[in-house]
């Protein structure tokens, strides 16, 4: 005969496994909804950048992109060369 406290005890375990399966997939899908959302903002930045054909260039130091007439960097702090 079955045992019903063998059966709660795997159905226990199958919604604990089943529950950490869940979240690791529902967190996976969240950080690539974040990536692509970064990307989309991203291309929508240089999409923006390049209709408005503002003169960007990076800086130096941090790397951040920087109108060309900046000779101080926001992020950093670094003094950039024209």
């Amino acid at each position: 005969m079955h045992h019903p406290e063998r059966q709660n005890r795997r159905r226990w375990a199958a919604a604990t496994v089943g529950g950490a399966l869940a979240a690791t997939a529902s967190w996976l899908v969240a950080m690539v909804g974040v990536r692509w959302l970064r990307a989309a903002l991203d291309g929508a930045r240089f999409a923006v950048r390049l209709v408005t054909l503002t003169a960007y260039r990076r800086c130096p130091d941090c790397f951040r992109v920087l109108r060309q007439e900046a000779t101080v960097c926001r992020s950093c702090g670094s003094r950039t060369r024209r």
